[in-house]
């Protein structure tokens, strides 16, 4: 069967951003997947089956990340914690678009924007992300020089690298530049969004001062997985005539105002995947890491799906199939910001609250915590009740559950789901002696009571949900936990069962 494309278009940050949508073709028979790669397959078999015998690759050292910027207060009280909750081992830093602003030597951002100054690089690193135990992916300023006349210094880029060597800094990824593939971001080089000059910039300039202070140092270059399949498009040039270790990209799938929550949770992880496939193909299927530096589900103007269980549901299954394709990171924007729309807001800002969007909120961020909205906020109206600090969003619990499910360098395995069962999604992997089983029921008005089959043996057997049900209290102001359940001890396979659009994490660690 063919595939055939649909464009289209969405403002990123007063521009537009092209999306490419696979539509007409059968994705579980066409995807080309790595070889050590594999779907959970369909089978005549009933519920899901673990294959316990069929390990495939091994889990990220950093399986879940997470975004903050220069702008967030670095020390404020909470903030480890929050990182802490989320199970990230990796933070993106300085920001996105802040990124090609910034000057990390006076800690100040060429534009009217605000550098917290609790968050110079040091206090950054010894106040944050040291005491989170969390390694760093710096996005480096390709746009700006420090005069604002011209474009990101590499000797200055270098001199960061050797600052966080000296002082033993843990920073793997250095990423050149954030979507400056765009016109929405800042770029003073003479040629500006041209990934010829961007390429040769990265190649000629940035590598090998970079590798000439830090050989070990990781350089990444910016791509855009939604132009992969033109040849003479931005990623081809980059990936032919770039010097780099490792690639980004940013993904967000949908229009600001043409959500659906149908679309979020059963077609666009499917045409990421295929994106992803495509990515690789065109890098020559060479074993680079990928970094996902950015994604949610809209590009801009949080909406009303946003805060609500369905995003936290294609979050989870981002985090699960970013871990099947090998992915090297995928980090969700972001961990904590003051930003929000409103439907009180001019048509310019407000983001979609149409009620065909499933959720209970009359504001939209992409804060995974609160920041004490809206008291906290310069954007969001003042009738959005008071949320307060560190509350965990939806989107929270996806991260931590993620978290718990996935280990770094354990492997995942294997898995088998009925073909009757077409709402569901599983994952699975080695925890130790014992397993962790990822699964996703994608109904929203039905409980799925499957039959869970593994290796043999006796088992102690635990459930942590997180899904429709447990967000529904937020229409009342409650925002609550996952629940936790103990299922006993078993043999070689359990009953589960799984609510409306949730997630749920089975914990299985054998008796002594």
């Amino acid at each position: 069967m063919s595939i055939s494309i649909q464009l289209s278009v969405w403002s990123r940050i007063g521009t537009s951003f092209l999306v490419i949508g696979l539509v007409g073709c059968d994705l579980q028979s066409h995807l080309q997947l790595p070889s050590n790669i594999s779907l959970a397959r369909p089978s005549d078999a009933k519920g899901i089956t673990i294959l316990t015998d069929r390990p495939l690759l091994p889990l990220s050292p950093h399986p879940v990340g997470m975004n903050l910027h220069v702008t967030n207060d670095a020390m404020r009280p909470g903030m480890v914690e929050m990182i802490r909750r989320t199970k990230s081992r990796i933070v993106r830093w300085p920001g996105g678009s802040e990124s090609d602003i910034y000057q990390w030597r006076t800690h100040r951002l060429t534009s009217p924007w605000y550098a917290h100054p609790n968050s110079t690089f040091d206090r950054f690193m010894r106040n944050l992300a040291q005491p989170a135990q969390v390694e760093v992916a710096i996005t480096l300023n390709y746009g700006s020089n420090a005069t604002g006349k011209g474009g990101g210094d590499p000797q200055e880029a270098a001199a960061w690298v050797a600052e966080a060597k000296a002082k033993g800094y843990r920073v793997p990824y250095w990423t050149v530049g954030n979507e400056v593939f765009g016109s929405w971001s800042t770029d003073l080089n003479e040629k500006p969004h041209d990934a010829a000059t961007y390429a040769a910039k990265v190649a000629n300039a940035f590598y090998p001062r970079i590798k000439a202070v830090d050989p070990q140092a990781k350089v990444g270059i910016v791509v855009n997985q939604y132009d992969t399949p033109n040849p003479n498009g931005w990623t081809q040039t980059v990936l032919q005539r770039a010097r780099y270790d490792f690639v980004e990209v940013h993904h967000y799938p949908q229009e600001p105002n043409g959500g659906s929550d149908e679309f979020l949770l059963t077609k666009a992880v499917p045409q990421f995947r295929q994106m992803m496939v495509n990515l690789r193909k065109a890098m020559g299927n060479r074993p680079v890491p990928i970094l996902i530096g950015e994604f949610n589900n809209v590009a801009n103007k949080p909406n009303r799906q946003s805060l609500s269980i369905t995003n936290a549901l294609y979050h989870g299954l981002m985090y699960a199939e970013g871990a099947e394709l090998g992915l090297a990171g995928v980090f969700p924007w972001e961990l904590i910001e003051d930003y929000c729309t409103h439907p009180a807001q001019t048509k310019l800002e407000v983001g979609d609250f149409n009620p065909k969007l499933y959720g209970w909120q009359n504001f939209g961020t992409y804060s995974l915590f609160s920041l004490g909205l809206p008291s906290n906020s310069a954007s969001c109206s003042r009738s959005v009740p008071v949320i307060p600090f560190g509350t965990a969003f939806p989107t929270a619990h996806a991260a931590a559950l993620f978290g718990e499910f996935a280990a770094p360098r354990e492997r995942l395995l294997q898995t088998n789901v009925a073909a009757n069962l077409p709402n569901l999604r599983a994952y699975a992997a080695t925890r130790g002696k014992g397993y962790r089983v990822l699964l996703f029921n994608l109904d929203a008005k039905t409980t799925a009571k499957i039959p869970l089959q593994f290796g043999s043996g006796l088992w102690n057997a635990q459930q942590v949900t997180y899904g429709k049900a447990e967000y529904d209290k937020s229409q009342y102001g409650f925002w609550v936990d996952p629940t936790r359940r103990t299922l006993g001890q078993v043999k070689s396979g359990v009953s589960i069962n799984l609510p409306p659009w949730s997630m749920s994490v089975i914990a299985l660690d054998r008796t002594r």
